[in-house]
């Protein structure tokens, strides 16, 4: 191989992992997001849970 196959063969293995890495870092970042707008889903649950619970003893 020429010298200027390797580099350019090298050039693409890097661009190629840095592309694998940041799109690893975006589905990674998507991920967390959802898993925090679940949890907060369910923390908000609990305090509906809550209210209607006081609400029912109040009422009755």
């Amino acid at each position: 191989m020429s010298k200027q196959l390797k580099i350019i063969l090298i050039t693409l293995g890097v661009i190629l992992l840095i592309g694998l890495m940041a799109f690893g870092k975006i589905v990674t970042g998507y991920n967390n997001v959802i898993a925090m707008d679940e949890n907060v889903k369910g923390k908000w649950a609990q305090v509906e849970n809550q209210l209607k619970r006081r609400y029912d003893l109040i009422l009755f």
